[in-house]
């Protein structure tokens, strides 16, 4: 039997044993605007309750007067024997996965329990919407068979769905998981569409955000996923704005959405992280980008842990941002946008200087030496 035809059986099998378990199935997410904030936790990162109330609410100076992210995105880079949950190389293995469901996410004191709590807090002062939860799904081991593999993610899928309803959360809904590894290789192809195919059963949605080139974008619909949110990497790489414009046109051809990187660090030499934040800002309102039903936000732990406390200015630009505002007249933005493009005005124009101070060197030299030239041609003649 072929691993298709094999895995579907078995998800079957799945199925029916996690309903004879009473472990309740979500029911089809309805394709409301989800507005998706990336939490990291793991061996290095946590958030705590006020943190998160941050995420669920926003916060003017006065208090809290409005929702926030109403979909929150779990996942983490590295277990606590450091292996990547990302899986670049030679992917992670089932032990360290569960020592980040058991000993991070669920349990008493767990982050889903932390939300949980300060959603039920947020909602004596607001309304509150049911709070949408995804899971990551780390890559497996790639030297383990396919359907090792496979037998590894299915039981991983499993112990979430069961701690998730052991939890009974008042204020949370599981909705989907998310696939960790930023590319899809095509080793993976099968995986991916089996478990794709296994979540799907379950009634639930399966995302991924891939990185700027990622392998497999382009066939990110036969590979199963649901929905895809491209990253423009523009902060992460020696790139600039044109990217974009290349992301823009990429995402409305493959029919996916974005990434807004909203980080407080950047490795791109070209720009500050205030001058990429407000150029995301801009950029994204420029091509409307507002305006897709699913967006994500990276990342959730700087937006209540650093944006609040340090950067209020830029707190605000992401609620507003996240309630669907065009940003593209906002005065912070206007004026970020306009001083880096004098910025790179200015750099160009130096450069352009630096060409013409070489060239004129280079000419003169030239002629010197043209000019030294003629007068020993003129003593060889005599």
């Amino acid at each position: 039997m072929s691993f298709k035809l094999k895995h579907i059986f078995h998800a079957a099998t799945f199925l029916v044993l996690l309903e004879n378990q009473f472990l309740s199935i979500s029911t089809p997410v309805n394709n409301n605007v989800q507005r998706i904030v990336l939490v990291y936790v793991d061996k290095y990162n946590n958030m705590t309750l006020s943190d998160y109330k941050f995420l669920l609410a926003y916060h003017s100076e006065s208090g809290i007067n409005d929702s926030f992210f109403n979909t929150f995105l779990f996942l983490g880079q590295f277990s606590n024997t450091n292996e990547s949950y990302e899986g670049y190389g030679k992917g992670s293995s089932y032990t360290s996965w569960l020592w980040w469901l058991t000993e991070k996410i669920f349990g008493k004191n767990g982050q889903m329990e932390l939300l949980n709590s300060a959603a039920e807090e947020v909602s004596k002062q607001i309304t509150l919407s049911e709070v949408k939860i995804i899971v990551m799904i780390p890559r497996p081991f790639t030297n383990l068979t396919l359907e090792e593999r496979y037998e590894n993610v299915k039981t991983y899928v499993t112990k979430t769905i069961q701690l998730f309803n052991e939890g009974n959360y008042s204020k949370l809904k599981l909705i989907g998981f998310y696939w960790m590894c930023e590319t899809v290789p095509s080793q993976d192809y099968e995986l991916v569409r089996g478990v794709s195919r296994l979540v799907h059963l379950l009634g639930l949605k399966f995302y991924w955000i891939p990185y700027f080139g990622a392998e497999g974008v382009d066939k990110w619909q036969e590979l199963g996923f649901d929905y895809v949110m491209l990253q423009p990497n523009f902060a992460f790489s020696n790139v600039d704005t044109n990217r974009f414009s290349t992301v823009n046109e990429i995402a409305k051809k493959l029919n996916t959405s974005v990434e807004m990187e909203l980080a407080t660090f950047v490795y791109n030499p070209k720009v500050t992280w205030q001058e990429s934040f407000v150029l995301y800002m801009y950029y994204s309102s420029l091509y409307n980008w507002q305006d897709f039903p699913i967006l994500s936000y990276f990342n959730g732990n700087q937006f209540s842990q650093n944006l609040f406390k340090n950067y209020r200015a830029y707190y605000d630009l992401v609620y507003m941002h996240v309630k669907g505002k065009d940003l593209k007249n906002n005065k912070i933005v206007v004026e970020g946008y306009n001083a880096y493009m004098t910025k790179v005005t200015i750099s160009n124009l130096f450069q352009m200087l630096i060409l013409f101070s070489l060239f004129a060197v280079v000419v003169f030299m030239l002629f010197a030496r043209m000019k030294l030239k003629a007068p020993t041609q003129q003593i060889q003649n005599k």
